[in-house]
């Protein structure tokens, strides 16, 4: 499980690939460009304020638009991964990888995601954009004794080992190996 950062979306990037990609013209992309275009920000430290500068990349997180662009943006994202046989499921700024295997045959699927990865983070840096390391899971579902089958722990992607972990949240959801939901109850 990846997780993306929607606060270095580059709005030209952005804006190009809804023209490109998706066919957003007229009076839709204006709109969606003044959306993107008139943001400010400002830091205030002790009741003294910054002068407020704009924004020339993010999108809004908490408006009803944010995660939606977001998602057009990384569109690229789902379509790699799908290239290399896995599965995924995206929801704003997190995005989930996922394959189906035999624990016999787990070695081709791990590399597959391994590669799958690489591609992703070679176009999120060519698109200003960063994995967020902090919140990548690895997490094996099956049964106890499937489970028992595996001896894969620790998966590199990025340089960065990343122990597999006994519990992952899914959209709220608090996921176990074993797909009890006895940590989620």
């Amino acid at each position: 499980m990846h997780s993306l950062t929607s606060d270095t979306v580059d709005h030209d990037i952005l804006t190009d690939r809804l023209q490109q990609s998706f066919c957003v013209k007229g009076w839709a992309l204006s709109w969606i460009k003044s959306f993107l275009w008139n943001q400010t920000q400002s830091v205030s430290i002790e009741g003294m304020q910054s002068t407020r500068l704009p924004l020339t990349c993010g999108v809004t997180q908490g408006s009803l638009f944010g995660p939606i662009l977001f998602l057009v943006k990384c569109a690229d994202v789902i379509a790699i991964a799908q290239r290399h046989g896995l599965g995924v499921h995206s929801y704003a700024d997190d995005t989930q990888l996922y394959f189906h295997a035999d624990p016999s045959a787990v070695d081709s699927n791990v590399q597959k995601l391994v590669t799958s990865v690489g591609d992703i983070d070679r176009w999120m840096c060519a698109n200003r954009l960063k994995l967020n390391q902090d919140k990548t899971q690895f997490l094996w579902l099956g049964t106890l004794h499937q489970l028992s089958k595996l001896r894969l722990l620790t998966i590199t992607l990025g340089g960065i080992n990343i122990k597999m972990s006994t519990e992952a949240m899914c959209l709220g959801v608090l996921l176990d190996s074993a797909i009890t939901f006895v940590a989620h109850v």
